[in-house]
């Protein structure tokens, strides 16, 4: 399937992502160049660069009140998050799996049923292409570098479980310590 522009389509067709849910997404810089600092003994150490990628993200939740970045991590090349988007008084996950899902094991994290309530809609992609954009005006400008670029597009898994949620934060913990095996490594 192809998108308008002739470019493979990522997305699930019909499906709206705009959806009260939990999404693993991955963002990558053109051509995989790392730009955001390095591995060392198997811990991500942010550069300036990744410093601004890690402002850009915390902010995230405060410019975008229905959006909920339940783990992420910046590595040399990409950036792993899990992005929850949770709008007007929707259950993200039914009423069975709320808690369990809610509650970020590794940072305690808990999603306040107040914010849920009063929320407004915003597409998975539109907060992608935000951060992106943030980040590059904000390289560009404080650092005149006009050669760091995004990837055109992401990546997104829709999180269907609590065990997929788990793995997926687990992943994301444990992606340093695996930057040998990482695919996006390509040195």
């Amino acid at each position: 399937m192809y998108n308008w522009l002739g470019r493979k389509a990522l997305r699930l067709k019909d499906y709206n992502y705009s959806n009260n849910w939990y999404y693993f997404v991955t963002i990558c810089t053109k051509s995989r160049q790392d730009f955001f600092g390095e591995i060392i003994n198997w811990k991500m150490i942010l550069n300036e660069y990744g410093r601004i990628v890690k402002n850009e993200i915390f902010q995230t939740e405060n410019i975008r009140k229905e959006i909920f970045i339940d783990e992420f991590i910046i590595m040399p090349n990409h950036i792993h998050l899990i992005i929850i988007i949770k709008n007007e008084s929707s259950n993200p996950v039914g009423n069975a799996g709320l808690h369990s899902l809610q509650t970020n094991q590794t940072t305690n994290k808990t999603i306040n049923q107040n914010t849920i309530n009063n929320i407004t809609k915003n597409k998975l992609s539109n907060t992608i292409q935000a951060i992106k954009s943030s980040v590059t005006k904000n390289i560009r400008n404080n650092h005149n570098d006009y050669i760091f670029w995004w990837h055109k597009s992401f990546y997104d898994v829709i999180i269907r479980n609590v065990e997929q949620l788990k793995k997926s934060r687990e992943y994301i913990i444990n992606n340093p310590s695996k930057w040998e095996e990482d695919i996006n490594n390509i040195l």
